[in-house]
């Protein structure tokens, strides 16, 4: 099964190199806005915020820390 969530960073994304095998990951904050209908009409907004860490050092170096930034759009699966 997979999970897939559409955002926006709500930080800049940190770029780290683990201690121990010095292999680099990404870490970043993603925030997903949901807007539903409530029972009496009116409209609501419910913000779910995901923690989000990215094994795979050559997307973490060369796509997230290159063009990544607080407030960019993004789209998360694992």
């Amino acid at each position: 099964q997979s999970v897939t969530v559409e955002g926006y960073l709500a930080a800049a994304p940190s770029v780290l190199a683990s201690q121990g095998s010095g292999r680099k990951r990404a870490s970043l904050r993603l925030l997903e806005t949901t807007r539903y209908r409530r029972a009496d009409g009116e409209t609501g907004e419910r913000t779910t915020g995901f923690n989000c860490v990215c094994f795979n050092e050559a997307v973490a170096e060369n796509f997230i820390g290159a063009y990544a930034r607080k407030g960019s759009r993004a789209v998360v699966r694992g």
